[in-house]
């Protein structure tokens, strides 16, 4: 079975004391009994949103153990992080403990997700349970200070022992920065209005963000009256991560929130305005309050700066895929104007000051010599700097094409924006685009002073670790899975990870995802014995200009937004009806017929389709907007101006543009000869592996 859906059947049926015990998925509509389970454990299993547990099992990530007479024995609610099980809950009614019922329930868990790396579960050290983790086969591998006061966290592990490209890596966790209320809530646990925040504390879901303050905290510190109070404040700030933000960007984040927020009454209200900008100009991706005034102005506050403004209890209620996706938040550099050009040679003694690698002892004379090569040989290699307008340049790279069949990025440096993680990730891809283009068979960043959050996002992006280099294959055409899995598996070195260790049965929906896995690491390369679904996607010109066409993009006297066409994700709305495509899946875009567009009636493209979801339209903004692409007005168009109206979105990735677009007249010949004669392209249209391989080879 997959860690990517549960089977609605029996996971697993042993004895305990004679009785015969079944483990089965919990639907949504029978959670009574869990919720009483629950709340006579919460004093251990700690808070959880309301919504959570229906959400966890409409996901089937809630496991039941049942005798034979239907009552429920024990539970296990677990999330996806990566491809780590991470268990929430474990939970045993008291009088069915030392039965077995534990090891059946995580038995049952291995059997549903065995194409995920392992489970890891998190414990405070002074819990009984630490007893049972070893029984079961798990280990200990971190230990750290939890953020109540003098106690430990325990991070147990169990491996499944599958070979891992793609690792789990627990340092470059989101951060959530919180006001001082919430703050407050953590110190005194007591406090009438404090439970909400308490949830924070939880083991599994310090595991998934990292909370963090700003210096602002000890000016609110300070005011209170309580001189012990103080002191033990200023020792629990310890606990958790300092922003320190750029004292300029700090300030013009202070200057974006100052019409909103409006003048500040009492000192107070100076505190939250910079706590937020504090929040905003370090980079963080949450801020977390109780605050009414603040909270109801959260969509507004999203919109200009690309900070999510939220509830302790709605932090908690993201998913781990929601928490992981707000790494990569294109909305943060809207309204930001940003140009990528070629440097000139004159300009490059201010950029070297601007870039060089001061902390890490990088020579001047080194890294002129190196931007006053790559500026010497503009046939083959291009000195780019990103401009941010009215502020200094925060990018500088070099392309180098140099070698027939290598990409090389020797530098790579981003600094200076509020979202440069983002930024940075954009013109990764943009460079990556580039070297597909040019047709190399390889894609390399070299630099030696390379910053540990660029290497973060490389790893995020299936890069691999050789040598002293980050490299990502260019695969081009059709390939077999088992040769696409041995291409992954060269490389050198200890930070060498390997893609596989599948059953040869598994199920067909690890399968799909394997697949996706692969195609996305050695994109632009396809997988040949396929799995993955492929459907023809029609979409007007407006928005096939936006999310990807640059070639139209030129044709529109405004152009693009260019931060759109160097995304790595976007996200399109369609009506709900029919459900399609699925995911994960493949996308042919078509573009549909309008006047003025030279590429319409043509299949212009390819993508990965990654999610699929289907809800009201107002869930789905929210649930998308940090990619900025759609704007509500437009969201609320298709779903007929009803904001509870049920729309679908999918969210694609790795778009390939085609060299050759196939003209509409030229793709009915290929319907009619796959049997899809008549066929309109009005809606999402499902076509064969041959049909799909046939179109690919005559398009590129």
């Amino acid at each position: 079975m997959s860690c990517f859906g549960v089977d609605r059947e029996h996971l697993r049926e042993c004895d305990v004391s004679g009785a015969l015990v079944t483990v089965t998925p919990i639907e949504d509509t029978k959670l009574t009994s869990v919720r009483v389970l629950w709340r006579q454990n919460s004093g251990t299993l700690g808070f959880l949103p309301d919504g959570a547990f229906e959400d966890h099992a409409r996901r089937g990530w809630l496991l039941g153990a049942y005798n034979e007479a239907g009552v429920l024995l024990g539970y296990v609610l677990y999330r996806l992080s990566g491809r780590a099980v991470v268990i929430v809950h474990l939970c045993v009614a008291r009088e069915y403990r030392s039965q077995g019922v534990c090891r059946i329930l995580v038995n049952a868990l291995k059997m549903a997700t065995s194409d995920c790396l392992g489970i890891r579960a998190t414990c405070r050290a002074d819990f009984a349970a630490n007893a049972v983790w070893p029984k079961l086969n798990f280990v200990v591998t971190h230990e750290r200070p939890a953020r109540q006061q003098d106690r430990l966290l325990k991070t147990w592990w169990y491996d499944y022992g599958h070979p891992d490209l793609f690792s789990i890596d627990t340092r470059d966790l989101p951060t959530a920065a919180i006001d001082a209320n919430v703050f407050f809530d953590l110190l005194h646990p007591e406090g009438p209005s404090s439970r909400e925040s308490q949830g924070l504390l939880v083991g599994w879901f310090q595991d998934l963000t990292q909370l963090a303050v700003t210096a602002e905290i000890y000016n609110e510190i300070d005011r209170r009256s309580d001189a012990g109070e103080r002191l033990r404040a200023r020792q629990h700030v310890q606990t958790f991560r300092l922003l320190r933000p750029s004292p300029i960007i700090f300030e013009s984040c202070l200057a974006k929130l100052r019409p909103l927020l409006g003048p500040s009454i009492k000192p107070s209200d100076e505190s939250d305005r910079r706590h937020l900008g504090g929040s905003i100009a370090a980079g963080a991706r949450y801020f977390v309050t109780r605050d009414t005034r603040v909270l109801e102005l959260t969509d507004e506050i999203f919109r200009e700066t690309g900070i999510t403004v939220l509830r302790p209890s709605e932090l908690l209620g993201l998913t781990d895929e929601e928490l992981n996706a707000a790494a990569y938040q294109p909305a943060r550099l809207g309204g930001v104007h940003l140009s990528l050009r070629r440097a000139r040679a004159g300009d490059i003694e201010d950029l070297v000051d601007r870039f060089l690698a001061y902390d890490v002892g990088e020579k001047r004379s080194s890294l002129l010599a190196q931007t006053r090569e790559a500026c010497s040989s503009p046939e083959v290699t291009h000195l780019l700097r990103v401009d941010s307008e009215g502020a200094a340049p925060v990018a500088l790279i070099i392309h180098d094409s140099t070698r027939p069949d290598v990409f090389r990025v020797p530098l790579f440096r981003v600094r200076g924006s509020p979202a440069e993680e983002t930024l940075a990730e954009h013109l990764i891809w943009h460079a990556l685009r580039e070297s597909v283009r040019l047709r190399k068979m390889s894609f390399e960043i070299d630099d030696v002073h390379l910053a540990p959050r660029i290497a973060t996002i490389l790893s995020r992006l299936h890069f691999r670790h050789v040598g002293k280099a980050y490299v990502k294959q260019n695969l081009r055409g059709f390939h077999r899975l088992e040769d696409m899995e041995k291409t992954l598996l060269i490389g050198d070195g200890p930070d060498h990870r390997q893609f596989g260790g599948y059953a040869p049965a598994e199920a067909n929906r690890a399968r799909i995802r394997r697949q996706l896995l692969l195609e996305r690491a050695l994109w632009p390369g396809k997988a040949l014995d396929s799995s993955l679904p492929t459907y023809i996607v029609p979409i007007r010109p407006y928005w096939a200009m936006q999310l990807f066409d640059e070639d139209s993009s030129r044709e529109d006297l405004f152009g693009a937004d260019p931060l759109l066409l160097l995304r790595t994700e976007n996200v399109y709305y369609r009506a709900a009806r029919p459900r399609s495509p699925s995911a994960p899946a493949r996308a042919l875009w078509y573009v549909s017929d309008e006047p003025g567009f030279s590429r319409a009636k043509h299949l212009v493209a390819c993508s990965l389709v990654n999610e699929t979801f289907v809800g009201e339209a107002k869930q789905l903004f929210k649930r998308f907007q940090r990619l900025g692409v759609f704007t509500w007005s437009e969201i609320l168009a298709v779903a007929r101006n009803r904001a509870t109206g049920t729309i679908l979105s999918f969210s694609f990735s790795h778009t390939e543009l085609f060299p050759k677009p196939i003209p509409w007249r030229e793709l009915k010949r290929y319907l009619r000869a796959n049997g899809l004669s008549g066929t309109t392209l009005q809606s999402p249209l499902r076509v064969t592996d041959e049909l799909f391989r046939q179109l690919y080879e005559q398009a590129v």
